[in-house]
């Protein structure tokens, strides 16, 4: 039979790593800037699943050929295993179809999705990671929390303009 201590153990391990409490106390939250991204990328856990991600070349291209005039809002929280699972994905896909980083901008959100609350209700938040992709300043769609195909074809199927209905629609 298990004790309970080791399952506390188990639990502080997991869950009370200095990796997690540390992003939270380090990164503000609301819009990063580039220096806070900089740290997200060099943490394990970003690193681990950016490099490992094997993304779909040829969607890759197409998103290369459409992404013209397109800007992208990510929402997520350092404390959200669907925002880490999220993020180096997407970074990965924009970086290798060659989106610009000043084509997105990134911010963090607290665990009740409260704050900031200029951000929270400007967008209407309910789950995180969302990304709002836009066209001259205008939402065009959005993938909510999960994507549907993968992360690379939704962008697609988004940019693309064929159909899409995020996750929560």
């Amino acid at each position: 039979m298990v004790s309970f201590f080791r399952i506390f153990l188990v639990f502080l391990t997991l869950f009370l790593s200095p990796d997690i409490i540390g992003q939270e106390k380090q990164i503000n939250l609301g819009k990063l800037s580039h220096e806070e991204i900089m740290t997200i990328s060099r943490k394990d856990w970003f690193e681990r699943v950016y490099s490992n991600y094997r993304m779909d070349t040829v969607v890759l291209n197409k998103i290369n050929s459409v992404k013209k005039g397109y800007r992208f809002k990510v929402f997520i929280g350092l404390w959200c295993p669907d925002s880490k699972w999220f993020l180096p994905k997407f970074m990965r896909i924009c970086q290798s179809a060659g989106i610009m980083e000043s084509d997105i901008e990134i911010f963090t959100i607290d665990k009740t999705k409260k704050k900031p609350e200029c951000y929270v209700q400007k967008y209407n938040l309910e789950y995180l990671p969302t990304v709002s992709i836009l066209k001259s300043d205008i939402e065009v769609n959005r993938i909510v929390e999960f994507p549907i195909k993968s992360i690379e074809k939704d962008l697609l199927d988004i940019m693309g303009h064929n159909r899409y209905r995020n996750f929560h629609d």
